[in-house]
């Protein structure tokens, strides 16, 4: 969306510096919009197409009267390249100059917004200097962006020469040449964020790439460092079990040397049995011996018999038959000790490997346990947050629904707000729990303070106010400037720092905090602080924020019309109203050093002027404006001869009659006393309802409109105080 940045002027002012520069804006929307109505220029991040914006646009922009600072602010943010209709007009406007052109210079500055600046009229001097946020401030010889070299030439501030100054041929081209450059340059910005978009696109897939590799890797890693400890674990337990198997065995080894010492102690204990000795045989007998023993060469041996041997008793070897039985002793014990061993190894490991397998079980039914518990406390934690982000969401809204503000930039047709004076009792009980259910907003916190005050809670609302205006609150320093102005009774009787001294105090408490929510451009205190200044109270005779003093009566009056404007500018109909009533009474509209603009030239001008304001605040449904239109329908006055907003003259005295019914049958719909007493002199008078369209407000005979007017009478009666 390129915006377009304009004064919308005052349609009602003489000169042409003061009404505004919507013609240059048709002019840019005849050429420049071409070039976006082709739809090849697209946003490069939503793919919807370029579109050209003013504040009062035909279907595009919104109009005169609707929450005009939100409005423009928003697009101001939103707006990706701006054209500024540069003019004396332009400089005029408080708004323009102030507000929305350093803030464009500011987007320029920081986030590289290209400006087209179109210089349209002669200024009354070339050394304007703005203050940008953040930055030094810009002279207008600066407002050339040197990034727009197709935009250079004629027409541009540094050159002098304006686009009112070219003729029709010169001016065609110039705005053919402006389209051209924008068209290029808004393409090259597109397509370099497009470029910027896909580089940081790849960028972002080859970090997460990357991280992916990585976080791979990472797994691994970790599976080989697992499978590694597993594998250590495992040898450690082999390595375990061989020191148990060889510490068993070495067990076993010195019971066996203990057995044998303790068999061979035992064996030592047993008697010796010696052999009988050999008797020496004879010499003769020994001779004869060998002979025997000598083999006889080539004879025959000879069988020797011997006699059977009769067994003795000496003949038994005991020791080695209780060797053999001590061996085989410890060969059975030695065997059953190990089959032994081997089956409580055996039952050992079957009970280790059911202690593990109960373990393991018992852990993973606690693990599963403490999960479950855990995501249960989780989901009960998350349905207590749901159902108590759902009651904050209930509450606020039952509190929006109570006390929401008219002014409130979420208010819409279906939800305007609430009006302080129709606020109900409920609204405070349901806005205290808004707010302790959100304690962070503070626009409920303000909302609570109105609801309070509507309740006559003025106390409680004073301190719940003050603490949202501390908090930020614009909204809250106008309200509490209303409760001193309009309740001074209470807060003179008051014994807390909300006290005032007297009612003239009360007042300057009042313009005080009017005047800070003021000047940070909050159209209800504009308006609010004008009609303080315009009937002369709290700005007489201040020793705190003299500065806000008036002079004499005409400076107030002078002061009242500059915040009216200021107001009625943001579309604050209360405002517009009261401006109206400024200029129809010529009031502080004469002799004007600052704000000229506002100044009238003469006495038709004046009601013109407020003819013009009149019309805008009864189109927004305010009744005191209604009525007043409706009078000055009614007494001709500011109706014809009009140049500007030429919709707003009547043909003739009938025409105006008819315009004068219809306008006081409004503002009777709303119970205004005014205008049921002026139409009922309409209806008796038969001016304008014979022949009005509207057959509810039509009469023909003279008995009807004597009835319609007798209801009126006795409606305006029932409702007079």
């Amino acid at each position: 969306m390129v915006m377009i940045s304009y004064s919308q002027g005052n349609p009602a002012a003489t000169e042409e510096a003061d009404r505004g520069d919507r013609r240059w804006v048709k002019k840019a929307h005849e050429f420049i919009g071409d070039v976006f109505r082709h739809g090849d220029l697209v946003c490069s991040d939503s793919g919807d197409p370029y579109t050209l914006w003013d504040f009062a646009s035909e279907g595009i922009g919104t109009r005169l009267g609707q929450h005009f600072p939100y409005e423009v602010a928003q697009k101001m943010w939103e707006c990706r390249a701006a054209i500024i209709i540069f003019s004396q007009s332009y400089l005029n406007s408080p708004f323009c100059r102030e507000i929305e052109l350093p803030f464009l210079l500011w987007r320029r500055r920081h986030h590289g917004t290209p400006l087209f600046i179109l210089r349209v009229s002669a200024t009354t001097s070339d050394d304007w200097e703005w203050p940008v946020p953040g930055g030094a401030p810009m002279l207008l010889e600066d407002l050339v962006d040197d990034r727009n070299p197709a935009l250079g030439g004629e027409g541009d501030a540094s050159t002098g020469v304006t686009l009112d100054m070219l003729l029709p041929p010169q001016l065609t081209r110039r705005f053919v040449a402006i389209a051209k450059g924008m068209k290029a340059q808004v393409k090259a910005i597109e397509q370099a964020r497009k470029a910027e978009r896909e580089a940081a696109e790849a960028a972002e897939t080859a970090r997460l790439a990357e991280e992916s590799r990585l976080a791979e890797k990472a797994r691994l890693a970790e599976k080989a460092r697992l499978e590694r400890e597993a594998a250590e674990a495992e040898a450690q337990r082999v390595a375990q079990l061989a020191r148990e198997a060889a510490d068993a065995a070495e067990r076993a080894r010195l019971a066996e040397e203990e057995r044998q010492k303790g068999e061979a102690a035992e064996a030592a204990k047993v008697p010796h049995v010696t052999e009988p000795a050999r008797e020496e045989p004879e010499p003769a007998d020994a001779q004869l011996l060998a002979d025997q023993e000598t083999p006889q060469k080539d004879a025959e041996p000879e069988e020797i018999t011997k006699p059977p041997v009769e067994p003795t008793e000496q003949g038994v070897n005991w020791k080695f038959i209780l060797i053999c039985l001590a061996l085989l002793g410890v060969v059975i014990s030695f065997v059953f000790v190990r089959f032994n061993e081997s089956r409580m190894e055996v039952a050992a490991a079957a009970e280790a490997a059911a202690a593990a397998e109960a373990a393991k079980e018992i852990s993973e039914a606690a693990a599963a346990e403490q999960a479950a518990a855990v995501a249960e406390e989780a989901r009960k934690a998350s349905e207590a947050a749901s159902a108590a982000k759902a009651e904050a969401a209930a509450a606020a809204a039952s509190c929006d629904r109570a006390a929401m503000s008219p002014f409130d930039p979420r208010a819409t047709p279906d939800r305007p707000g609430v009006d302080l004076s129709q606020i109900e009792a409920t609204a405070v009980p349901d806005c205290r729990r808004a707010v302790e259910l959100n304690p962070e907003n503070v626009t409920l916190l303000f909302q609570f303070g109105r609801a309070l005050a509507a309740d006559r809670q003025y106390l409680e609302a004073m301190q719940t106010l003050r603490a949202a205006a501390g908090r930020g609150s614009v909204e809250s320093k106008n309200t509490i400037g209303l409760l001193y102005s309009d309740h001074p009774d209470v807060f003179i009787a008051a014994k807390d720092i909300f006290r005032c001294i007297n009612a003239a105090d009360c007042d300057q408490k009042a313009v005080t905090w009017l005047a800070s929510a003021a000047n940070i451009w909050d159209a209800e205190a504009q308006a609010n602080l004008g009609w303080m200044y315009a009937n002369k109270r709290g700005v007489r005779q201040r020793t705190k924020g003299a500065n806000l003093n008036c002079m004499d009566y005409e400076d107030c009056d002078r002061q009242a019309v500059t915040w009216y404007a200021k107001a009625a500018e943001q579309g604050n109909a209360f405002a517009q109203a009261n401006l109206g009533w400024m200029y129809d009474s010529m009031r502080g509209v004469t002799g004007r050093t600052e704000g000229k603009h506002l100044n009238c030239t003469d006495n038709q001008d004046c009601f013109r002027q407020a003819v013009t304001w009149y019309a805008m605040a009864a189109k927004q449904g305010n009744a005191f404006a209604q009525a007043n239109l409706g009078w000055m329908y009614d007494i001709k006055r500011g109706v014809t001869g009009r140049i500007e907003g030429g919709h707003l003259n009547c043909s003739d005295d009938e025409d105006c009659d008819r315009r004068a019914v219809t306008w006081y049958a409004k503002a009777v719909k709303q119970g205004n006393i005014e205008a049921m007493r002026m139409l009922a002199q309409q209806y008796r008078e038969r001016s304008g309802v014979t022949t009005i369209d509207d057959p509810a407000l039509r009469c023909i005979t003279a008995e009807s409109c004597d009835a319609k007017a007798k209801a009126l009478d006795e409606q305006r009666k029932a409702l007079s105080p």
